[in-house]
């Protein structure tokens, strides 16, 4: 057991030892308040433990893909909202409130969109038929708080998953962790129902199947006799297959069929390739000949030598990436951020600029610029696309450091304060969010400022009560 997973099983015991007995969620009385709560807090701890990829282009992607298949649900009490974290596992799930969450690993697994759509539509299947919600009324537990942290055990995989082990943690919350689990029945429902939902969104029945064969093959390879994380969360796996075979048939994409985005597909894969993980050698890029490249694998090899600070070959790759695509945003956003880094900031700027004037949403796009204005003397433009960009990721760690260091230099301190108290937060740093938030209070000196501070106290409390 390594020291990360037994730190977390005693620092989860010690919490629900001291967990105060709040009836919550007693048997029957489980409402869209108490879900809503749940969810939120679910989250809160998922993100805690996972890091969560913020990129436009795979949000947007996956997004695109969820609101394709969300259309011919229901109505439902909470609108669907997806979430990618950074883990190699083959997993997806879907939580209280219409959250869900898909590892990068899945994705990297998947050749076609409809394969990552039959996963998203058979998770959507839950969330319509409120299936956790049901298993939460029936299971008797003793409060959301405890609740939070049996979740995580049932939908990681219980006992079959180190993480899931640790969240599982405390009374009875391994039979309590047991009882949250989909049953042979909700798995039948939710194929039924993702089928339905895949093939009304336009996309071809046999991609559900696609995806199993997938977990299948990755499993036979690594030599694993134990199945994906994604096929320990969910029983009866043969019995379900066999019922998906004798399903298909019947289920028939309803015209127009999807329109499916390789090159879209492509460009998320080769980012989480190169940009997001930890060990960009193991894809095979670095030692190719740049001859037998295409355009998006000699950006991913540029991506992926600057990770390791193999600069002066970042710059070749770069090069020739932007030779070969010199108008894309994706091209003009990395080669923009590589030339930041590699501390030419007027060519980084010019980049930037061209890739934000063809897709102005890119926040990532706008927060290098941002970083490039401050390092040019402009902390005014610095400030203002900063602003921008927590309109669209107001959680983001990363952009609250850098824009109350900025503030802070100028001589605004209390906002400077304010940014750096968030940033911790939203970094799960909770004692030197505490410290910024002193600090901050400290410096108040109008109502608005008052309010400022309040809603970051708040938003402390909030996630110091979960971890």
């Amino acid at each position: 057991m390594s020291r990360i997973l037994r730190v977390l099983i005693v620092f989860l015991i010690i919490f629900f030892l001291i967990l105060p007995p709040q009836v919550a969620a007693a048997f029957g009385e489980f409402g869209i308040k108490d879900e809503a709560e749940l969810g939120e807090k679910f989250k809160i701890l998922m993100q805690a433990q996972f890091p969560l990829i913020k990129d436009p282009y795979v949000v947007d992607y996956m997004q695109k893909i969820l609101n394709r298949v969300t259309q011919p649900i229901p109505p439902q009490p909470f609108p669907p909202k997806i979430n990618v974290f950074l883990d190699p596992s083959i997993n997806a799930f879907a939580a209280p409130a219409g959250y869900v969450f898909v590892n990068s690993g899945l994705i990297l697994n998947m050749d076609r969109e409809d394969e990552i759509a039959a996963v998203i539509a058979h998770e959507l299947a839950h969330v319509s038929e409120r299936h956790i919600a049901q298993h939460i009324e029936q299971s008797q537990m003793i409060s959301i708080a405890t609740l939070v942290g049996v979740l995580a055990g049932a939908l990681l995989g219980g006992a079959g998953s180190a993480l899931g082990q640790a969240m599982a943690v405390g009374s009875m919350a391994g039979g309590q962790a047991a009882s949250l689990k989909f049953s042979r029945d909700d798995e039948r429902e939710a194929d039924r129902m993702g089928l339905r939902f895949l093939t009304q969104a336009g996309y071809k029945p046999e991609a559900m199947m696609r995806t199993f064969e997938h977990m299948l093959k990755d499993m036979r390879m690594s030599g694993n006799s134990a199945p994906p994380a994604y096929m320990l969360t969910h029983p009866g796996l043969n019995e379900r297959i066999g019922s998906i075979q004798d399903m298909v048939e019947h289920f028939q994409p309803q015209p127009p069929l999807a329109d499916e985005d390789s090159k879209a597909l492509a460009r998320i894969k080769l980012l989480l390739q190169t940009k997001y993980t930890p060990n960009p050698e193991q894809y095979g890029l670095l030692n190719a000949n740049d001859q037998d490249l295409d355009c998006l694998q000699l950006l991913g090899k540029g991506i992926a030598l600057s990770k390791l600070n193999r600069m002066g070959q970042a710059e070749q790759a770069f090069q020739r990436a932007l030779a070969c695509q010199p108008e894309h945003p994706l091209w003009l956003r990395e080669a923009g951020w590589f030339a930041f880094r590699n501390g030419d900031y007027p060519r980084a700027r010019t980049l930037l600029n061209k890739a934000l004037k063809t897709r102005p949403n890119d926040y990532l796009a706008r927060y290098y610029r941002a970083r490039v204005a401050a390092e040019l003397g402009n902390a005014s433009m610095a400030v203002q696309d900063l602003k921008q960009v927590l309109e669209s990721v107001p959680e983001e760690s990363q952009v609250h450091r850098t824009l109350g260091r900025i503030v802070g230099r100028s001589g605004d301190h209390f906002q400077g304060y304010l940014h750096l108290g968030y940033a911790h937060l939203y970094a799960y740093r909770l004692q030197e969010a505490a410290r910024f938030l002193e600090k901050a209070k400290e410096l108040v000196k109008n109502a608005t400022q008052q309010e400022q501070a309040k809603s970051l106290e708040k938003a402390y409390q909030k996630r110091k009560e979960i971890l």
